[in-house]
């Protein structure tokens, strides 16, 4: 079991990271484990009759659980979040944004693998999950690449096709909910990118990579004021808490 005095430190100080709380709500847990063995026995319960003791850790536990989802809290290390650790429903502006940057997301997907299977009906030996890829960096953001090879054989088939556009049908990542987007093929454009690789655009995909640098963005500044509030949050319980250090 971890040093809880030196947790609830980091409590007070608003340094305490994800993982750290996973573990804090472990060692609550652990107290509680004990706790109950001891009240089974007589003697232990002369020397180490704390009142209320799990009683406190429990409304602790409650109180973390309610709005922290702890598995994907324990994988987190640093205060700087980029992954969504807060249960739907606790903050409406976060589930809005949360939802609207998977929108996206599921949206260049589904361009991405509509894409990807004009090529395969020009290039069978492709492999279709690697055809079209996301680059991504901090810097510059995402876009959707392919090789130029592979470029060609898409112009190709997109200008084989009767309609300039194409209903793509996809299902939401957040709701399950179906969904479409009136993707324009005839206006798609190609331009260099890294290395021998070709860059795709156009209107709705220009604005697809714009918005999710953005959202991504307001991301993680609303997932760290977010945390840092909850944590903050926890220091009224500090007689609680100090109760359990005791």
């Amino acid at each position: 079991m971890a040093d809880i005095e030196k947790l609830y430190r980091k409590i007070i100080l608003d340094r305490l990271a994800p993982s750290e709380l996973a573990i804090f709500v472990d060692n609550l847990q652990t107290i509680i484990n004990i706790d109950h063995q001891i009240q089974q026995d007589e003697t232990l319960q002369t020397y180490m009759n704390i009142q209320f003791l799990s009683k406190t850790c429990k409304t602790l536990i409650n109180i973390i659980q309610k709005k922290i989802i702890l598995k994907k809290a324990a994988l987190i290390s640093t205060r700087l979040l980029d992954t969504n650790i807060f249960k739907r429903g606790q903050y409406a502006t976060l589930d809005e944004i949360q939802e609207a940057y998977i929108d996206s997301l599921d949206q260049i997907n589904a361009i991405r693998q509509l894409l990807a299977n004009f090529v395969v009906q020009c290039d069978k030996k492709a492999v279709k999950k690697n055809i079209i890829k996301i680059h991504q960096t901090d810097k510059s953001g995402m876009f959707l690449m392919m090789t130029s090879r592979r470029s060609r054989f898409l112009k190709e088939r997109i200008q084989k096709r009767s309609t300039a556009s194409e209903i793509i049908h996809y299902i939401s990542s957040y709701n399950k909910r179906k969904k479409s987007i009136d993707f324009d093929l005839t206006s798609l454009t190609y331009s260099k990118g890294p290395s021998s690789n070709v860059r795709l655009d156009n209107r709705l995909l220009t604005k697809l990579y714009t918005t999710i640098f953005q959202q991504s963005s307001n991301l993680k500044e609303i997932l760290q004021g977010l945390y840092s509030s909850f944590i903050q949050s926890l220091q009224k319980y500090n007689k609680e808490i100090e109760i359990i250090i005791q």
